[in-house]
């Protein structure tokens, strides 16, 4: 499909591989996100409930799924990275190695720091949505 629109090779791999390979995580997060947070409250309930001092309860189902995220990343970048590097001889764009790395760092760092604040607002979507658009103007750009 990305030949047939005259893609370039990494652009596509930024966009359509990038749409096919992270559809699931996205839904495996949300889905762990939503169904912790429900067993929270179902916990929380049960604790009001037996009149006893519940404390804290809950709050683990954003840190699952950044683990979750991370965890795959992490993987895709080591192990994947690796054994492609290790089959092609070496790395021949080092400077793509680089950004797709401090794209990556930054990412995750961001996320953390919105999933500790407790609430995803808006604007911390309109500022992932710009992030991934600028990381994918500059891949396309790169490859003019």
């Amino acid at each position: 499909f990305s030949f047939e629109l005259g893609l370039p090779p990494r652009f596509a791999g930024a966009t359509l591989l990038a749409l096919g390979n992270g559809s699931p995580d996205l839904g495996a997060t949300v889905n762990a996100i939503l169904l912790w947070n429900k067993a929270d409250e179902t916990a929380r309930m049960d604790c009001l409930a037996s009149g006893s001092d519940c404390g804290i309860v809950g709050g683990g189902g954003w840190s699952m799924s950044l683990g979750s995220l991370t965890g795959g990343g992490m993987f895709v970048g080591t192990i994947v990275c690796g054994l492609v590097v290790l089959n092609c001889g070496g790395i021949t764009c080092r400077g793509s190695l680089l950004r797709d790395i401090s794209m990556y760092a930054i990412s995750v760092y961001i996320v953390r720091g919105v999933l500790e604040s407790g609430e995803v607002t808006r604007k911390d979507v309109l500022l992932f949505l710009e992030m991934y658009i600028i990381y994918v103007a500059v891949i396309f750009c790169s490859d003019m």
